[in-house]
């Protein structure tokens, strides 16, 4: 039964990385959008997934909670300072996508804009150096808990936590260059030929100095395993590279995004009065 627990908890977690990760890449691009109304497109793109992704964290956080008191209780100890910093980032996320259609100013949604892109940036490096300190293992004191922080400082974890800012970023592009009209979808296109390069050499940077810390060779006991799931992702981040050498073709018909008139209602159909979405305004722009 208790294989069933890891097995639950490793699928949640793995979900809100893949599926949540490309709600913080578009959030790290988006101040590269450009004009309003090019930020907009771009929120709107994600609009339909966004509060369905972070269901994952809250399932996974779930079982934590219930089924390993004792990790969680431990990991919070041990590794509270990228705990924390990915939640902060969640939470500056959440609510810069929330309020930023509250204003009717052009500089106030730039602001909330800018919130969306730090709260995005620490949250992927929150999660980042997170995992990264799970790779390498934790010191115990005699007493069998957590020893100190000073073990989540370390070039290995900073460099996972910076692996996951550029694995996010490319996700989001990728995303964006799926998802987005043709027009907007070719310039994306671009930047995600230019980000997935940049993602492989950081993963490839935490792989090598991961290979060269005791730490994490006598943590990592199944090398062969790693070495498989790097490759995964290396061919992964390379097929989305050949596939986002197609942004630009798509049909011109193809709808921009599908649109949030509602909270609760994304079919693009005329909202009630008092329906609000953080991905619609009251004002154009």
């Amino acid at each position: 039964m208790e294989l069933a627990w890891y097995a639950l908890l490793g699928l949640f977690l793995a979900g809100y990385l893949v599926l949540g990760g490309y709600d913080y890449g578009v959030g790290l691009l988006l101040t590269r959008a450009g004009t309003p109304a090019a930020r907009r497109t771009a929120l709107t793109a994600v609009g339909p997934f966004f509060l369905g992704n972070e269901v994952w964290l809250v399932a996974a956080l779930g079982i934590l909670f219930g089924a390993f008191p004792t990790l969680e209780g431990e990991l919070l100890s041990g590794l509270y300072p990228a705990v924390l910093g990915a939640l902060v980032g969640v939470v500056l996320v959440t609510a810069g996508v929330q309020l930023r259609s509250r204003p009717a100013g052009g500089a106030a949604r730039a602001g909330w804009d800018r919130v969306v892109t730090a709260g995005s940036a620490l949250a992927a490096l929150g999660w980042g150096a997170l995992l990264g300190g799970l790779l390498q293992g934790v010191p115990l004191r005699a007493d069998g808990h957590v020893a100190g922080l000073g073990h989540l400082f370390t070039p290995f974890a900073a460099a996972t936590g910076l692996a996951m800012v550029t694995l996010v970023a490319a996700q989001g592009a990728t995303f964006l260059t799926l998802r987005l009209p043709a027009a907007d979808a070719a310039r994306v296109a671009r930047l995600a030929r230019r980000l997935i390069p940049v993602a492989v050499a950081a993963v490839g940077t935490a792989a090598l100095l991961g290979a060269l810390s005791d730490r994490v060779r006598a943590a990592v006991a199944q090398p062969a395993a790693a070495v498989l799931l790097l490759s995964v992702l290396v061919a992964a981040l390379l097929a989305a590279r050949r596939r986002s050498g197609g942004g630009g073709r798509a049909s011109p018909s193809r709808p921009p995004a599908w649109r949030w008139r509602c909270r609760w209602c994304w079919s693009g159909r005329p909202s009630g009065p008092g329906c609000w979405s953080p991905w619609s305004s009251r004002t154009p722009g």
